[in-house]
């Protein structure tokens, strides 16, 4: 089993390192009496057809070759937001902002990618059926979360997804309190023409400060998690 993938603080590792941005207001990360949230079944959603750019082949450059891709796609979710000069409530993220990433995912061709800053299952299935009309299927996929019930993980790929995992531990004990890892821990094992790969996917707690503990100590403690999930 060859693990292949890291996302973790919005940066993807996978030989190289890619780079996002966060926005916006995150709920608060104290623990609630639920239990994190699970990844439910995939709900279909109407998706937006306007055409996007096709995308170029890719060369094969060996029998398990493949292409993996990481994005942060800053928040395809509904929330509160500004479009144009009106703060709207309950607002999906901007058409041309979705059909801008679609053709910068498109343009990457992944066989394999992982998404951080989703929103329900559904806006997870959105974006998959929004890249097979640009020419990229990825037909498989996993949505994982945590204690943050706004924004997700998700990967989506061309191949088979063989097994999934989640952490055992997933609270922390931070100044006398308890918290739970924000985003969850995406753990994901594809199946590359009979050779498995395992991804791990996390989205560390946001560089915003915090009225319950210091958020890079917050951070610090995820980190720990995933750690301990990885070993």
């Amino acid at each position: 089993m060859k693990c292949v993938a890291l996302i973790t603080a919005c940066v993807a590792v996978a030989l190289t390192g890619v780079s996002c941005n966060k926005t916006s207001s995150t709920p608060r990360w104290d623990r609630s009496d639920r239990e994190p949230a699970s990844a439910p079944e995939p709900q279909q959603k109407k998706a937006d057809k306007t055409p996007v750019v096709e995308s170029p082949a890719v060369e094969n450059s060996g029998d398990s070759a493949f292409r993996f891709c990481a994005y942060n796609v800053r928040n395809w979710l509904t929330m509160e937001r500004e479009v144009g000069e009106k703060r709207l409530v309950n607002a999906p993220k901007p058409t041309e902002e979705k059909h801008a990433v679609i053709r910068l995912i498109v343009a990457a061709a992944p066989d394999v990618i992982g998404l951080c800053e989703i929103g329900e299952a559904a806006d997870l299935a959105e974006i998959q059926s929004l890249l097979k009309a640009g020419g990229i299927d990825l037909p498989h996929q996993h949505y994982a979360g945590g204690s943050d019930p706004v924004r997700r993980l998700g990967l989506l790929s061309r191949f088979p997804i063989t097994a999934t995992a989640k952490p055992a531990v997933t609270d922390f004990r931070l100044h006398g309190r308890t918290f739970s890892i924000n985003r969850g821990i995406l753990d994901a094992t594809v199946s590359v023409r009979g050779k498995p790969f395992q991804f791990i996917g996390v989205h560390l707690k946001s560089k915003r400060t915090t009225d319950e503990v210091d958020q890079e100590e917050m951070r610090v403690h995820e980190a720990r998690l995933l750690r301990r999930h990885v070993d």
